[in-house]
């Protein structure tokens, strides 16, 4: 799917996140983001909800790149800037949901944003929509932004690989490097290389929307913030850019760490990493 020249990338850093970030009018920009940082204690009653400084670099880096956005573009035009924002609808047992929360975060500083430059608070595209009663001008809850469900120890396939690594960093890695990987195919389970297939359809569909959302309002601009995890984002990244096998190695994705997709007026996708350009096809 991506076309570039070799380059090394060791880990998805906050940094790279806006690299294709400069836009035009009829462009869209999508974003797809991991999440701030969270509580990992599964015995707290906070677990998966992000901790006071995970709320605070979330509030904090939104406001900043939602300025960067668009003070990269005329004041003049700025009035046919739209947003949207979708999340992945993970939870944890005791029903945190660090994808959601976060982008809760950024959606109330779009708001705010807006306000401030004088920009149409309809333009953020969820202020007219309430999605499963979340409330108005929340993010979407999105199923295909989601962690794998079988990586869940409750789940078959999590059940087995829990009773083959007891311990659970040893748990995770065998998941993440597809330790089982004939197992899991026997049992229908969904591992990293689907996970990432699944991504990559997703993004096709949002390139889909946004070419009709153009023919419906020319001259504008569509910004898409996907709030999801490291468990999507780093086997896209791997499978995808850097194509080489999912379990040969651990690609972290910093807290609030992700890559942007531009697609331009011919429907053309691009990606920057590292100041390398990648073009992206349906294939």
């Amino acid at each position: 799917m991506f076309k570039g020249p070799e380059n090394q990338i060791n880990k998805i850093e906050s940094r790279n996140i806006l690299e294709s970030h400069s836009l035009k009018q009829n462009e869209t920009l999508i974003v797809f983001q991991r999440h701030q940082e969270h509580e990992k204690n599964s015995t707290s009653p906070e677990h998966g909800k992000l901790t006071p400084k995970g709320r605070e670099a979330a509030k904090e880096e939104s406001s900043e790149r939602l300025i960067k956005l668009i003070e990269t573009i005329p004041e003049s035009e700025r009035q046919k800037i739209f947003f949207l924002v979708l999340g992945s609808d993970s939870t944890y047992p005791g029903k945190g949901a660090r994808a959601m929360e976060t982008g809760t975060i950024f959606s109330e500083e779009v708001i705010k944003i807006l306000e401030k430059y004088n920009i149409d608070k309809n333009n953020f595209l969820n202020y007219t929509r309430e999605y499963r009663n979340t409330g108005q001008g929340m993010p979407r809850p999105t199923a295909r932004l989601r962690i794998s469900p079988d990586i869940d120890k409750s789940s078959p396939f999590g059940s087995y690989l829990a009773e083959l690594y007891p311990e659970n960093s040893d748990f995770v890695q065998a998941f993440d490097r597809d330790k089982e990987k004939d197992v899991r195919l026997e049992m229908n389970a969904e591992g990293p290389e689907e996970t990432a297939d699944r991504l990559k359809k997703f993004l096709i569909v949002l390139q889909r929307y946004s070419a009709k959302f153009h023919e419906a309002n020319p001259d504008s601009r569509l910004i898409i913030f996907n709030f999801t995890h490291y468990d999507t984002i780093s086997p896209f990244v791997k499978k995808e850019l850097l194509k080489e096998p999912i379990g040969d190695r651990y690609l972290p994705v910093d807290f609030g760490a992700g890559i942007s997709v531009t697609i331009d007026n011919d429907g053309k996708m691009k990606t920057r990493i590292n100041e390398v350009d990648y073009e992206l096809t349906k294939e």
